[in-house]
């Protein structure tokens, strides 16, 4: 009996890994691609791509906002607002955190149908980014 086994030695190395979205008929997909550069002990050279679906995405639509530090907010982020209630000199402040979340019947983003918020230099002073729905669902419970 033959104990002599062939040993094959290839060196690869990974240089590319990148996401690609596109649009199919079920929706946004995203897939993750690896490519690799693979040589043979003969001094072969050729390239191999792996590619894998990622499910676990969640796609957070932008509200074209931002909050007081310049932070993107994202339909299912969870916000901080302080609320500005009265009129004239009699304000009533009010600190809110909420998630925010798109009304179709308002074509608005809650929570800003609910209260007066000023944009000042393309940002929202009353209002701070804490957390998302999906990562952070304790910060809603009271």
């Amino acid at each position: 009996m033959n104990d002599d086994k062939a040993v094959l030695a290839l060196q690869i190395t990974y240089f590319k890994n990148y996401i690609h979205f596109y649009f199919d008929s079920t929706g946004i997909v995203a897939e993750k691609f690896i490519i690799s550069e693979v040589y043979t002990p003969e001094g072969v050279h050729y390239q191999a791509t792996e590619s894998e679906k990622l499910e676990h995405l969640i796609y957070m639509k932008y509200t074209g906002l931002k909050d007081k530090n310049g932070k993107e907010i994202y339909e299912g982020d969870i916000v901080r607002v302080l609320i500005q209630g009265g009129y004239s000199q009699h304000f009533i402040d009010q600190e809110v955190v909420t998630s925010v979340m798109y009304i179709p019947s308002k074509a608005h983003y809650r929570p800003f149908d609910q209260c007066r918020i000023w944009m000042e230099d393309g940002k929202l002073p009353k209002v701070e980014v804490i957390g998302n729905i999906y990562e952070n669902p304790e910060l809603l419970e009271v």
